[in-house]
């Protein structure tokens, strides 16, 4: 296969890793982080987006929270993950990955605390807080399955303009958005070690 960027690799090529290795080393990453990409001690509060009557209201809040109470570095890195995890489910005819089988994939991954016993759960989310500790896993699910299928309503700008984090041509590779085929674009890529506050 050619080296120059815009050359597509075929993702059924043997030396290419399988797509279920890939995505286990992605949230193994995640997995790793000592504190979640969410940070747990706001996860409470997006939590308490669920108790919104509409869905609008649901990613307002959402998206209040991600822009003033996480981090700047996670808060890039939680769109990156939102958009590829959307545009994976866009595929769910062929994938059977719809938001919500992706929320339960990765959840447990960006937004579970590390210590998730029940006296700490009781902690996080208080005492006497509505929240039944039993419900939590599914009701964080819940919430990354809102990221992941309004991910640009989250993540637009106040004034609601939307960039799409992918790459342009000029960022090493050229994508070609009218282009759905199974193919990678070729990219020499460096992984640099990521420093998330």
């Amino acid at each position: 296969y050619g080296k120059e960027p815009g050359d597509k690799l075929p993702l059924d090529d043997s030396d290419i890793p399988r797509v279920n290795a890939v995505a286990s080393a992605f949230k193994a990453f995640f997995r790793e982080l000592p504190e979640p990409l969410v940070p747990t001690e706001i996860l409470p509060e997006f939590v308490g987006c669920l108790s919104k009557r509409n869905e609008g209201d649901q990613w307002t809040h959402l998206r209040n929270l991600v822009f003033h109470g996480l981090p700047a570095h996670n808060r890039t890195i939680l769109k990156y993950l939102c958009e590829h995890l959307y545009r994976v489910s866009q595929h769910s005819d062929q994938n059977k990955m719809v938001s919500q089988n992706l929320s339960v994939v990765f959840c447990v991954n960006i937004m579970w605390p590390r210590d998730s016993s029940d006296q700490k759960l009781a902690e996080i989310f208080g005492e006497n807080s509505a929240t039944n500790i039993q419900e939590v896993p599914q009701l964080l699910e819940r919430v990354l399955t809102l990221l992941i299928s309004r991910y640009k309503d989250v993540f637009s700008d106040e004034n609601g303009a939307f960039e799409s984090s992918r790459p342009k041509q000029g960022a090493g590779f050229i994508l070609d958005d009218d282009d759905d085929s199974d193919h990678l674009p070729y990219s020499s890529v460096s992984i640099q070690p990521w420093k998330i506050s």
